[in-house]
């Protein structure tokens, strides 16, 4: 996105600009006269407006409070035939905009004019705006493509299918609508919403589809699976912390078995479904085709081992599934962690990410064993983040997760151990305590990191990468075994990251590197009598 207008780092320059009509004084891009001049040109460089950004909450509480300021700037937008987004939320305004409100509906009255938008994110609603009756002209006279609104309520569900309904359905391009309601006061109910879902049905083109914190229920179940059926093409569907029960998740999931072009589902904090719910639903789901399903997203939910059995076996063929996320369904035991690891036997599995930190941890020592020994049957490839707690996982696991990324038998088993995956932890207090002895002696460990936290200010897998230098082409020769007895592992951090650095196409080189430089010593195994007359390589 191009920003507004850029102000130099330079104080000097700061300091020179005589603009009056600067709205924002200070570093960074703002909305100033030569910004307004821009818009009145319409200049053809000037595509987008996002007043988002933190440092420009003062701009936009001055635009808010100066009706000429508003008046100017929202008709420069409405004449404007090259601006083709905007962004202005007003989130961090509230109080401006409850003595100001008069001044944003003159502003987006002038906006309304406009016909060359096709991206509109107010970000935020305040509870008693008119925005969308105060847009719509520019819903039906403009070919919008994106819409997103905050803090929603009923009443703007209401007005915003109403728009909607009056335009063209024919040539409408409206490819992404996302809401984010409150269920607080006038909420995005079950009755207001099956309405806006039964215009969307209309909408052949629209592409993703968000709508988060409502109290919808059963009858919007029933729209969104009949919208799910009818001919669409939706590839995103989000429903994040909705009101939905045991009987219209099992409505909804009707829909879903009939779709084959969705390729990300997020359900995160499904709170009203209950375990037995989700069983259901993965059951209804079973028969599924769903062949487009790439990214599943199930945080904060009821789901138990049951429910994941039946996911596993849903998904044990499938050679789509990308990204999976599990956290915090603290129902989930060792048992259920390890009969997902089944997923992982699938040789031509796709999963490239999946995140189950839960706060029971349950991920132990048996199931950190599970996973590693189904990715090393599988010699899986794909999966690069596996993210997980590990407050109950001893020696024993850590040892099989170890081995998994940096298996030391002999030069070869290390060479084809798995220098893809990136093993990332959450880590809570005084975690170092519960960590492998040989890991231990980093007290100063960060109580609250990832795998690749810092050490003295650094990455770990810089500081590994920085002693291997420092050993390999420092001293002339290096002791390979004692860099793999390191504190911490590092040797473990760095064969991991030069992989992954490997597949981004960095520099590095990664098996080839790593393989070249573990052969050219012939201290750090015990290998042939040709391996031990090798020269280190300078």
């Amino acid at each position: 996105m191009e920003e507004l207008d850029e102000r130099s780092n330079n104080r000097e320059d700061s300091d020179n600009d005589d603009d009056d009509n600067t709205f924002y004084e200070g570093t960074g891009y703002i909305l100033s006269g030569k910004a307004l001049e821009k818009l009145q040109s319409n200049d053809p460089k000037l595509t987008s407006i996002n007043l988002g950004e933190e440092f420009q909450v003062e701009c936009l509480r001055h635009l808010l409070e100066t009706k000429e300021l508003c008046v100017k700037a929202g008709k420069f937008i409405g004449n404007n035939t090259h601006l083709k987004s905007l962004y202005i939320p007003v989130e961090n305004c509230q109080d401006v905009m409850n003595e100001h409100s008069e001044n944003f509906h003159k502003f987006l009255m002038a906006v309304a004019n406009n016909r060359s938008l096709t991206v509109l994110d107010l970000g935020y609603l305040p509870d008693d705006s008119d925005a969308v009756n105060i847009l719509a002209p520019l819903f039906k006279n403009n070919a919008l493509t994106a819409i997103s609104f905050e803090n929603c309520n009923s009443t703007h569900i209401k007005l915003l299918a109403s728009s909607l309904r009056r335009i063209n359905n024919e040539r409408g391009t409206l490819k992404h609508l996302r809401l984010e309601g409150t269920r607080e006061g006038d909420a995005v109910d079950d009755l207001s919403t099956p309405k806006l879902i039964k215009t969307l049905i209309k909408y052949h083109c629209l592409e993703t589809f968000t709508l988060n914190w409502t109290t919808i229920n059963e009858r919007s179940s029933r729209a969104l699976s009949n919208m799910l059926r009818n001919d669409c093409i939706l590839r995103e569907l989000t429903l994040e912390a909705n009101e939905f029960d045991d009987e219209s998740f099992s409505i909804f999931a009707n829909g879903l078995l009939e779709n084959s072009t969705l390729k990300i589902l997020n359900l995160k904090r499904s709170e009203y479904v209950s375990a037995e719910g989700w069983v259901n639903f993965f059951s209804i789901l079973r028969p599924a085709k769903m062949g487009a399903l790439h990214t599943i997203c199930l945080d904060n939910n009821n789901i138990n081992d049951e429910g994941v059995a039946i996911f596993a076996e849903l998904f044990a063929n499938s050679h789509t599934l990308k990204k999976l996320s599990l956290s915090q369904n603290n129902s989930i035991t060792t048992v259920g962690w390890q009969t997902l690891a089944s997923l992982l036997l699938n040789t031509k599995s796709a999963i490239h990410s999946i995140n189950i930190i839960n706060e029971n941890n349950s991920f132990d020592d048996d199931a950190a064993i599970a996973w590693a020994n189904a990715l090393s049957i599988s010699k899986n490839a794909k999966l690069k983040i596996l993210e997980f707690i590990p407050l109950t996982i001893s020696d024993r696991g850590w040892s099989a997760l170890e081995n998994l990324v940096c298996n030391k038998t002999s030069v070869n088993s290390l060479y084809d151990s798995n220098h893809i995956i990136q093993l990332q932890w959450l880590m809570k207090t005084d975690l170092y305590k519960l960590l492998p002895k040989g890991m231990r002696s980093y007290k100063s460990f960060e109580r609250h990191c990832r795998f690749y936290t810092t050490f003295e200010g650094r990455p770990l897998h810089e500081v590994a990468l920085h002693k291997i230098i420092q050993f390999y082409f420092k001293k002339g020769k290096a002791n390979m075994k004692e860099l793999l007895d390191m504190e911490l592992n590092l040797m473990v951090h760095a064969i991991s990251r030069i992989g992954s650095r490997s597949v981004s196409g960095c520099e590095f080189g990664g098996r080839t590197l790593l393989y070249q430089l573990i052969r050219s010593v012939p201290s750090l195994f015990d290998v042939s009598s040709n391996m031990k007359k090798r020269k280190v390589v300078e």
